[in-house]
């Protein structure tokens, strides 16, 4: 009895793992069929002149047909009949356009599988877009500040951690891989509700920080100039944050200067090794 419960265990262990590896395959065809480029209409003669779906016969001498703006197929209209329209993913990563056109109905159920999922990353597929589109260089900056924001909050008391966490659940990539969005973030990127969400948690964590005992005390000083203010670095239209060691400094007073901090570790290293 205990052999054939382990077995059936092992049997059902297997099937779902079959499934997963089945369902990541079908997602990965779909990214790559929708996302990663721009469908071109491929020309009646590529189908042989047969709906992409039910293989009828299609053309002008045949029936009428439609074309999917997704796949770049066409369709008899009985296939097409319940066709909708929707914002094409590859056409908003690639040339930030908007403008909904028909999709095939199963092309659609497809693409709202996925809608959630977030792998869109723009820094690989397009990071032009952030400058030649304002919006989406407006949620980069507000990311930006966020993840420096989450750094402190995420090292204050365990409640505070949780807290954010919550506030973002299930949307922890929103500070800690700001180049990372689903389909339905780019779509709110275009209402601008994605921008205010980020603004409202910004807003909740900065508060925090200034009031907080333990965070506050984690700011900065700029060696630079005289200046007793306390800087932070989700300050990033003031202040400069070294790449290497981190440190933290007005814009206005490192101008085009070398990191001091650097330079100074720099001078010590090579008098010890002199």
């Amino acid at each position: 009895l205990h052999s054939r419960v382990l077995q059936e265990s092992v049997n059902e262990e297997s099937s779902a793992n079959a499934k997963k590896v089945e369902e990541e395959k079908m997602f990965q065809e779909i990214v790559d069929k929708f996302f990663t480029s721009i469908q071109k209409e491929k020309g009646l003669d590529r189908q042989n002149f047969r709906c992409n779906s039910c293989k009828k016969s299609i053309g002008l001498t045949f029936s009428k047909y439609k074309l999917c703006a997704l796949d770049g197929m066409y369709y008899c209209e009985i296939c097409f009949e319940s066709g909708v329209l929707n914002i094409i993913p590859s056409r908003l990563i690639y040339n930030w356009d908007s403008r909904p056109r028909l999709v095939h109905p199963n092309n659609k159920i497809l693409l709202d599988r996925i809608n959630d999922r977030p792998f869109i990353r723009i820094d690989v597929l397009n990071p032009a877009l952030y400058h030649h589109c304002p919006t989406m260089n407006t949620a980069k900056i507000l990311r930006e500040k966020l993840s420096f924001a989450a750094m402190y909050l995420l090292s204050c008391r365990d409640s505070v951690a949780h807290d954010l966490q919550m506030r973002v659940w299930p949307k922890e990539y929103l500070y800690n891989d700001i180049h990372l969005y689903s389909f339905s973030d780019l779509i709110t990127v275009l209402s601008g509700q994605f921008q205010r969400h980020l603004s409202s948690i910004l807003s909740y964590a900065v508060n925090h920080i200034h009031a907080c005992i333990l965070c506050s005390q984690k700011g900065y000083l700029c060696e630079i100039c005289p200046s007793n203010d306390v800087i932070y670095p989700f300050e990033i239209e003031t202040t400069f944050r070294c790449n290497i060691c981190f440190s933290l400094y007005h814009k206005k007073c490192i101008g085009e200067m070398s990191c001091p901090k650097c330079i100074r570790k720099e001078f010590y290293a090579n008098c010890q090794t002199n």
